[in-house]
């Protein structure tokens, strides 16, 4: 799905990414489609739930209906003169890796 209003352009994925952390647990940079884009200003950092049978977890006898998702929202740069791109990027606490929920593309 994508939404196009005059400024952005926002489209919903599902795609894996990494993300690069320092040593203080800030992103640094993002792996997406074999491409490393570092992070180009302020982060979003925060959690959140989603119910167990959405996220495509087994449910058990005595399991919480919902899941802690971790969640950036990083804007980025491809190289020093390319748009800034906004990308949100989701880990499930049962998943090893990050996945891309969504693009951004800033005019």
């Amino acid at each position: 799905m994508t939404v196009m209003t005059q400024e952005t352009r926002t489209t919903a994925l599902d795609e894996p990414a990494e993300i690069r952390f320092g040593a203080r647990g800030e992103p640094l940079a993002v792996r997406w489609r074999d491409q490393v884009c570092p992070v180009a200003g302020e982060v979003l950092h925060w959690f959140g739930g989603r119910t167990w049978w959405k996220a495509g977890l087994p449910g058990k006898r005595g399991r919480a209906s919902l899941t802690e998702t971790e969640f950036w929202r990083l804007p980025v740069r491809a190289a020093a003169t390319s748009p800034l791109r906004t990308l949100e990027l989701c880990r499930d606490p049962h998943t090893e890796g990050w996945r891309l929920a969504k693009v951004t593309d800033n005019a």
